[in-house]
C-alpha cells in the first residue's frame, strides 16, 4: 500500500471521504466524561489530529454522514433519531456550548460557526484552515493561505491574529499550551502558550500524527521526513514525551501513524503489517484490532471510526467496538 501517497493526499487538502460509509445507525455505548466535548474544548486532539470527523457531547452525537457528501449530522449515541445540519462537506468538527465550528471542504477550507441546531450558518475567514481547534470560544488554526501559520480568532471570527510564524502541522490545543509539529524545525514537537509566548522545543525527532493527552505528547517519532525512506524499519516509532520535554519514551519500536488516545489507550496504524493496533499508554498490552489497514483514526462513544481505501484510493468508512 502506498502510505506515503495517502498521506501526502491529506497535506495537499485534496482527500474527500466519499460515500460508502456513515455514522448514522451505528450503536454506540457510553463514554467517560474526559472524552466528552462542547463545554470549554471543541473536540479531542486525538480526532482533530485525524480530521475531526465526530465528536460526542453527553449523549449526542456529531460527526460526518459519509453517505451524505459529508455533511454534519447529530444522533443519539445510539445511532437513533439522525438530523442533518449543514449541507457542506465539514471536517474539523468543533462543538462548543452554543456552536459548531468546522472548516467547509466545499469552501476551500474555511472556517464556518452554526447554532447546534445548524441554523444561523456563519462564514468567519477566509484562509483555508487546518487543524481547527477551539478552547473557551477561540478558534485556533493551521493557516495554509498563510504559509501554515498558526493563527486564532474569536468565536465570532474577530480579532483574527498571527500568533506564531512557524510552519504548524497537527496543532493540539490542550490545558492552556499549543502542541504542534514544527515544519521550520524539521517538524520537531513544539508547545507554547496560548498567546504564542513560551516556545520550548520538545523534541530531537521529526513528529507526526501530534496528540496530546493527560501529562503526555504522544506522536510517530520520524527522520526528517522531507528526506527518510519508506522502508527504513528504524523509522516511524510510537513514542510519547512528557509535555516539558523531560522524558521520551518509546512505546513500540515499529513503524506507526493515525495517532488518537482514547480512555488510557493509544489506537493506531501499524504501518509494519498494515493493520489498526492499540496499545495502553504505558506501552503494555499490545493489541491487533483489525485485519486490515485503516486511516483518520476518530474515536468517541466507545467506538473506533476509521476508513479502508481500495486499490484505486476510493474511501470507505468503517467502526468497530473499543468498548
Amino acid at each position: 500500500m502506498k502510505l506515503k501517497k495517502i498521506f501526502a493526499l491529506f497535506l495537499l487538502g485534496a482527500i474527500v471521504i466519499t460515500a460508502g460509509g456513515s455514522l448514522s445507525g451505528c450503536s454506540f455505548g457510553k463514554s467517560q466524561p474526559d472524552y466528552v466535548v462542547g463545554e470549554n474544548v471543541g473536540n479531542t486532539c486525538g480526532n482533530i489530529s485525524n480530521l475531526g470527523a465526530v465528536a460526542q457531547v453527553e449523549n449526542q452525537i456529531y460527526y460526518q454522514n459519509g453517505d451524505d457528501g459529508l455533511k454534519i449530522y447529530t444522533s443519539s449515541v445510539d445511532g437513533s433519531d439522525p438530523v442533518k445540519l449543514n449541507d457542506v462537506a465539514s471536517y474539523f468538527i468543533n462543538i462548543t456550548k452554543d456552536y459548531i465550528v468546522y472548516a467547509n471542504a466545499d469552501d476551500d477550507f474555511h472556517i464556518y460557526r452554526m447554532n447546534r441546531d445548524g441554523s444561523e450558518n456563519t462564514k468567519l475567514n477566509d484562509a483555508q484552515s487546518y487543524y481547527v481547534c477551539v478552547e473557551n470560544d477561540v478558534i485556533y488554526y493551521s493557516n495554509w493561505s498563510d504559509e501554515n501559520k498558526i493563527y486564532c480568532m474569536n468565536i465570532d471570527g474577530s480579532e483574527n491574529t498571527v500568533i506564531s510564524d512557524d510552519q504548524a502541522y497537527y496543532i493540539n490545543v490542550d490545558d492552556g499550551k499549543i502542541y504542534y509539529a514544527n515544519w521550520s524545525d524539521g517538524a520537531r514537537l513544539y508547545s507554547m502558550d496560548l498567546d504564542g509566548q513560551n516556545k520550548l522545543r520538545l523534541t530531537e525527532y521529526s513528529c507526526q500524527y501530534v496528540v496530546a493527552d493527560g501529562d503526555w505528547v504522544y506522536y510517530s517519532r520520524w527522520e526528517d521526513p522531507q528526506t527518510s525512506q519508506e522502508d527504513n524499519p528504524e523509522d516511524r516509532y510510537l513514542c510519547r514525551t512528557a509535555k516539558d520535554g523531560s522524558t521520551e519514551e518509546v512505546l513500540r519500536d515499529a513503524a506507526s501513524g493515525d495517532i488518537n488516545v482514547y480512555k488510557d489507550k493509544v489506537y493506531f496504524t501499524d504501518w509494519t503489517d498494515n493493520v489498526i493496533c492499540s496499545i495502553n499508554t504505558d506501552g503494555t498490552d499490545f493489541t491487533q484490532l483489525t485485519d486490515e489497514y485503516g486511516t483518520y483514526i476518530n474515536l468517541a462513544a466507545d467506538k473506533l471510526y476509521y476508513v479502508v481505501f481500495d486499490d484505486n484510493y476510493e474511501p470507505t468508512l468503517k467502526s468497530i467496538s473499543v468498548g
